[in-house]
């Protein structure tokens, strides 16, 4: 009876890894064309490897200032301020590593801002901002957001 050691074992592995050695390029990332990568995005599929120039691009999407605040409990807070989908005024704030996409809403002074989905399972968000300082709030989704909406948090321009 002939036993395998580990040093009898070497060739048998790589016989079987061969393939894999001589094929690098058949495991590396898909190239897509720009027609694939704009249907992908209307799927809201994730578009791979194009590059950025031929992206599609909605000229109305602008981004105008990026804004640091520091909230209470030294929560900070990137408000980057600019135009959506469609040229609609928004603000993306980004807190605790969390993208949010809010769109102007009427104020009577500042700028205020809105979100039906938060921080918080079935909570909307408010950005509420004037003169370098703003209130971060949320509300119950589903209700009207300036007549019940909760402060958080206050912030100040650093």
């Amino acid at each position: 009876m002939r036993r395998t050691g580990a040093a009898g074992a070497w060739p048998v592995r790589l016989a079987l890894l061969a393939p894999l050695l001589l094929a690098p390029a058949a495991c590396g990332p898909k190239q897509v064309t720009k027609e694939e990568a704009a249907e992908a995005l209307a799927r809201g599929a994730e578009a791979r490897r194009v590059p950025l120039e031929e992206l599609p691009v909605d000229p109305s999407v602008t981004v105008s200032k990026s804004v640091a605040y520091e909230c209470e409990g030294g929560m900070p807070v990137t408000a980057i301020y600019g135009t959506g989908p469609g040229g609609v005024p928004d603000v993306v704030l980004v807190i605790t590593g969390y993208d949010i996409r809010l769109t102007q809403a009427p104020a009577a002074s500042g700028a205020r801002y809105v979100a039906d989905v938060g921080l918080e399972a079935g909570k909307g968000l408010v950005w509420w901002e004037k003169g370098g300082e703003a209130t971060l709030a949320d509300f119950p989704e589903g209700t009207d957001s300036l007549q019940t909406a909760v402060v958080k948090r206050t912030c100040k321009r650093r």
